[in-house]
């Protein structure tokens, strides 16, 4: 099956839910991240799925379906240049929060003897883009909840952040 059989098939599958353009966008956004392709990069690519790989595909179509957003299907929504570990337990990080950090790095890139304290840290990627960008800061981050907790700590792992 071709990467233009299976993409047709997944936008025909998901416009009782999500416009064609958006099925088409969420389809590049699984497909890179299931296979490694980026089809914005390379739209002739070819990829021969096999039968796990199908299976993985039917599920996460079904969640689609259900409008599960693809942050959560996937584990990872992109915040600032990185991408983070996301799931049901903590929010999506949204392009509004983006730029409220970007107005905190302007603001206060040279600074000495800041902290920031991020309260609600959720995936923490607040607290991680601020550290990563203003380094010199002291930036504590903590949340109610022990879930999200979880969540940001599997980030902080991955990037050998304290």
């Amino acid at each position: 099956m071709s990467l233009q059989k299976l993409k047709a098939g997944f936008v025909e599958n998901l416009k009782s839910v999500y416009p064609s353009d958006e099925a088409s966008n969420l389809f590049n956004l699984a497909i890179e991240h299931l296979t490694g392709i980026n089809l914005r990069n390379n739209s002739a690519a070819t990829f021969t799925p096999d039968g796990c790989f199908m299976k993985m595909w039917s599920e996460m179509e079904q969640r689609l379906r259900k409008a599960e957003p693809i942050q959560y299907i996937l584990n990872e929504a992109w915040f600032y240049d990185i991408p983070f570990y996301v799931n049901q337990s903590v929010l999506i990080p949204r392009p509004e929060t983006e730029e409220l950090v970007e107005w905190i790095i302007k603001d206060h890139q040279g600074k000495r003897d800041l902290s920031i304290l991020d309260i609600g840290t959720g995936s923490g990627c607040i607290p991680v883009i601020l550290k990563r960008k203003i380094p010199q800061a002291e930036v504590i981050s903590c949340d109610i909840s022990a879930a999200a907790l979880e969540v940001a700590k599997k980030m902080l792992v991955s990037i050998k952040l304290k």
